[in-house]
């Protein structure tokens, strides 16, 4: 249920500010919040960012692009 909401809220949010990309980082080692920006329909950018947060941990970045506004 909360996935189905949150789908709801990026397809309105791209829609209302006319965008046509969001972006996410995960957490590395965090497999569950890797698991749900994938099932929300995030596509995996390129490699993981090294030392990204203030405390030095490594994060994988993620876009969610709408290809009907490109």
């Amino acid at each position: 249920m909360v996935t189905r909401v949150i789908k709801n809220v990026i397809r309105d949010t791209i829609r209302i500010y006319s965008l046509h990309r969001l972006e996410m980082v995960v957490l590395s080692d965090n497999t569950r919040n890797i698991k749900w920006a994938e099932l929300l329909g995030f596509s995996r950018e390129n490699n993981v960012a090294k030392y990204f947060t203030p405390d030095k941990r490594d994060v994988i970045r993620y876009e969610f692009v709408d290809h009907r506004m490109l």
